[in-house]
């Protein structure tokens, strides 16, 4: 006789500890991670390489390259009586080429950059090791996650908690309203600070950068994973998507140097052919409009700011926040009316 297992109804009571237990593990593994690199930088020894050269690299997965880059630098250095010529990459990817051609760049022209050695991998030196945000970056992570989740577990556990039998709500505590309040402030600022900053970045590249004339070496596509849902056809569903965008090669005279950078032409959508054809009228116009930073040349845009990215993009963030922070004084408000009722009553007694 097969037994029957039957699940619990379904409470929103379970949202907080669930929460809670997921946050507490990714905190501990974050703490996990960041022990082992705390010994790693006490026990691994550091050596001094000289730098060949240097480079950026793409993500590449099945063929296909992600819009996101590592600098690489040729080494070469002595360890225990052994010499070795290879190949280090950064450990963290980033959307933003420029920073990372920059630090190639900076690094092959000082000549020598101290690495750290795996004494039982010497020929896989870690480049960027110390206590920094990008060697810890992961442990950064994952601890940023996990107190967000504590945090809203805190949120719900007050939001769903039983009262006592024959308690009044004030009796019973009422403070989840505080919690409540505390979530979306937080959640408010966030959104807010994310729209100011889309808006001050588009509105500096308008008024600083600098236009060019660039030459269109190569094009290609590029791809990045997305969170939201296909629609329509073979890609209706509920999982993730990758979307994919035209990318160009491009080379440009700034100051009394030449340089050549990525730009993607277009938005991001899951119309690979699309991007494809985009990549290709690019390649044969065979040249482009650019606007360079200033402050960091290889840092570059095809269009320049519309009304979009100065002003629509930005709302996308800030109005959500300002709704938050309105809730935030809603349901301050809604805490602090029956106190003043309550006083007006002693007063008029």
């Amino acid at each position: 006789m097969l037994l029957r297992f039957r699940l619990p109804p379904f409470s929103p009571k379970w949202i907080a500890p669930l929460l809670g237990v997921v946050g507490v593990v990714l905190l501990g593994v974050s703490v996990r991670g960041a022990g082992q690199r705390i010994d790693m930088l006490r026990s691994w020894p550091r050596v001094n390489a000289r730098v060949d050269g240097g480079d950026v690299v793409s993500f590449v997965r099945r063929g296909q390259r992600e819009a996101m880059y590592a600098g690489r630098l040729q080494l070469r250095y002595d360890f225990r009586g052994q010499q070795y010529a290879v190949a280090a990459t950064e450990e963290v990817y980033s959307s933003h080429y420029a920073a990372q051609a920059r630090g190639a760049q900076q690094a092959t022209r000082e000549g020598q950059v101290q690495v750290l050695l795996d004494p039982d991998r010497p020929a896989a030196p870690r480049l960027n090791a110390g206590y920094n945000a990008e060697f810890f970056f992961g442990s950064i992570v994952l601890a940023w996650i996990g107190g967000v989740l504590v945090f809203l577990a805190a949120v719900f556990s007050r939001a769903f908690r039983d009262e006592a039998p024959g308690t009044t709500r004030k009796q019973g505590g009422g403070a989840e309203g505080r919690w409540v309040a505390a979530f979306f402030a937080v959640l408010g600022i966030g959104f807010v600070a994310g729209g100011v900053s889309a808006f001050w970045f588009a509105q500096r590249e308008l008024t600083t950068w600098r236009p060019v004339d660039a030459r269109v070496d190569s094009t290609d596509v590029v791809w990045r994973p997305s969170r939201s849902r296909g629609s329509g056809g073979a890609n209706s569903g509920s999982y993730p998507v990758d979307v994919y965008a035209a990318r160009a090669w491009i080379t440009y005279s700034f100051g009394d140097s030449e340089y050549h950078v990525p730009v993607v032409r277009g938005a991001y959508s899951n119309d690979s052919s699309g991007a494809a054809r985009v990549a290709a009228v690019v390649r044969r116009s065979g040249s482009m409009s650019a606007r360079v930073n200033p402050g960091n040349p290889f840092d570059a845009a095809v269009e320049r700011p519309g009304a979009v990215r100065r002003f629509w993009f930005p709302a996308l963030f800030t109005v959500p926040g300002l709704v938050c922070l309105v809730l935030v004084w809603v349901i301050g408000g809604r805490k602090r009316r029956p106190r003043r009722r309550a006083a007006a009553k002693c007063s008029a007694r």
